[in-house]
């Protein structure tokens, strides 16, 4: 009778588990290999239908204008008629083709409309190959400020509307086996930034559901890209809606949202997200500011809880007594840089934000 001693029972685990850690280990490094060869291979959009919501206006008209040039045509969705209609203007005025331009009125945030657009598309247009979820708003206070209602109108547009319009698509790409679905989140939606609770938590739910998504729908030949931009060059600082001293709120905001060294520019990002949808890649980080803050929230939590709280103690206005009263950022404009106020002023004209 073979006696064996507990060392040697140890070493004999220690074996079995380096083994199977290096089985894991390599099954990933191979399958991450493939991937990576898999997003070399860029699919061109020409000829393809690209649904864009929230497209007659900042990153969604810069993401039309980029698809358009790429060859493909669009479908505009957005609540406000005349938006789209200057929207589109702009895109004739730039020499690309009538026919390839298609507007929807629709309201995201409401399931039938949604529904409705959708049978509209694919009866007057065609097969949907490509959708867009970029419709979003913001909402800038910080949280004695914000109201019940701005966290429900975030959730309704920023994730429930990608859920309504990926519902509505998904039947017939499962049916064709086929198919692309982009979320546009935000920066916002892997680091809750202060002053924008309401925008991060609709964001950080969109960030899940998206990630969840793609797991699902590889298999079935449906890929799903996650978009997390830093701040953006699209004039959006007037549409958002500011809470508290709504002024000086406003002020922070549109400086970060219109200064070159610190935002992105609209075409910039339409570029890499139409080059990250070509590729078929799965997560997509808007610039270095989005890469390095990531990966400093990943990699030391605390120290970036840390660095956000002394930026909402130091840098931040202070929340005003029981007003949750909103402004848009055109009416909350006050004090502005000339500088700032001028490029602002400039981004809205171009990219469709000045109020009609």
């Amino acid at each position: 009778m073979m006696i064996v001693g507990t060392g040697t029972l140890m070493k004999r685990r220690d074996a079995k588990a380096r083994l199977v850690l290096g089985v894991i280990f390599g099954g990933a490094s191979i399958v991450s290999l493939l991937l990576a060869t898999r997003r070399h291979k860029r699919e061109a959009l020409a000829g393809k239908l690209v649904v864009i919501t929230g497209g007659s206006r900042g990153l969604g008209l810069a993401l039309s204008e980029a698809c358009l040039k790429a060859g493909a045509r669009v479908a505009m969705l957005a609540r406000d008629l005349e938006e789209l209609e200057r929207g589109r203007a702009r895109l004739l005025q730039a020499g690309f083709p009538e026919a390839a331009i298609n507007l929807f009125q629709c309201d995201v945030t409401q399931e039938e409309q949604v529904q409705r657009a959708a049978k509209a598309i694919l009866a007057n247009v065609g097969s949907i190959d490509i959708l867009i979820n970029n419709a979003g708003m913001i909402s800038v206070g910080p949280i004695q400020n914000q109201s019940l209602a701005s966290f429900h109108e975030s959730m309704d547009t920023n994730f429930f509307g990608a859920l309504h319009c990926t519902l509505a698509v998904l039947p017939g790409m499962l049916q064709r086996g086929t198919g692309q679905i982009v979320n546009i989140a935000s920066i916002g939606g892997l680091i809750p930034v202060p002053h924008l609770l309401p925008y991060s938590a609709s964001k950080f739910a969109l960030v899940g559901f998206s990630r969840g998504l793609a797991v699902e729908l590889r298999p079935k030949g449906i890929h799903v890209l996650t978009v997390c931009p830093w701040l953006m060059r699209t004039g959006s600082h007037l549409q958002a809606l500011f809470s508290g001293q709504a002024s000086k709120e406003y002020r922070w905001f549109s400086m970060g949202a219109v200064l070159p060294l610190i935002s992105v520019g609209a075409r910039v990002a339409a570029g890499r997200i139409i080059a990250a949808i070509e590729s078929h890649r799965s997560e997509l980080l808007v610039s270095a500011w989005s890469v390095l803050a990531s990966r400093v929230a990943s990699n030391a939590p605390a120290t970036t809880s840390l660095l956000l709280t002394v930026a909402d103690s130091l840098a931040l206005p202070a929340g005003t007594e029981g007003d949750v009263a909103t402004q848009k950022g055109f009416m909350a404009r006050q004090k502005e840089l000339k500088l700032v106020d001028r490029i602002g002023t400039q981004l809205a004209k171009e990219w469709n934000q000045t109020p009609g």
